[in-house]
């Protein structure tokens, strides 16, 4: 009989049980900064994977001052994304820069757009009426990584000018009743593994309350629809996104010049 922990049991419970010989097998070590503690080979076999799961910071788009999308790619340029899951993940994750996960074939990397760039940042910021900063409400859910991410998103942007006085809250509940039901947030952090959940934006009544009638005629769902056909609708909806947010389907990045043009 294999002996395998408990998910629910936190992770410092969970890894002395692993190495008092109590335990088979951990299938999710919540706290990557303690593998180091599983390094004998004698002793413990460690697997690194990927996952379909991202850990988002959600902005609700219902909120005043994040209406303005200037003020959402500021605080998305004050972040250094890389940094952040350095120093949360102990550097075992991967920026992604959009909803779209590596393991789906018709991923892109977008982490060049909006990258971390403090300056234009401030400048975001005063074009949008906020040259003096801004105070947003960042209520992340209690999770193992939530509430060391707020750490570092409540810092960084106050580089820029952004307050984020981050307020943690138990999950599921109430984060599911305030932040997810509710909407009573500014920012949240919270991991999705939905699949394809970029079609989350043409759903106004989600909790980061996008609303966008133009990109929801572009999303829709056809229930017998081949993978093929999803990866046509979803490079469509890539490309718009472009349209919108760059003004151009020709991105830079790292020297390189990425068409998101469909094929």
């Amino acid at each position: 009989m294999w002996r395998i922990a408990d998910l629910l049991i936190r992770h410092p419970v969970v890894n002395a049980a692993m190495l008092a010989g109590q335990l088979d097998i951990i299938s999710n070590l919540q706290a990557p900064d303690t593998i180091s503690q599983f390094a004998d080979p004698s002793r413990f076999k460690t697997i690194e994977g990927t996952t379909n799961g991202e850990v988002v910071s959600g902005l609700n788009n219902a909120s005043a001052p994040l209406k303005d999308v200037r003020v959402r790619q500021a605080i998305a340029q004050a972040i250094d994304k890389r940094a952040l899951v350095d120093t949360v993940w102990n550097g075992k994750g991967q920026v992604i820069g959009s909803m779209v996960v590596p393991t789906d074939p018709y991923y892109e990397d977008l982490t060049g757009i909006n990258a971390y760039n403090p300056d234009h940042a401030k400048q975001l910021l005063a074009q949008a009426g906020y040259p003096n900063g801004l105070t947003l409400r960042l209520k992340p859910a209690a999770l193992p990584y939530a509430p060391k991410s707020a750490q570092v998103i409540a810092r960084q942007p106050k580089e820029v000018g952004i307050t984020a006085p981050h307020e943690e809250l138990q999950f599921p509940t109430p984060w599911t009743d305030v932040v997810y039901t509710k909407a009573d947030y500014d920012m949240s952090i919270v991991a999705h593994v939905e699949a394809r959940d970029l079609s989350t934006y043409a759903n106004p009544n989600y909790y980061w309350r996008y609303n966008n009638p133009e990109f929801t005629q572009l999303e829709y769902y056809w229930a017998y629809a081949d993978y093929l056909t999803v990866m046509e609708m979803t490079e469509e909806m890539v490309a718009w996104i472009c349209d919108q947010v760059l003004g151009t389907r020709l991105v830079k990045f790292n020297g390189h010049a990425i068409d998101f043009n469909p094929p």
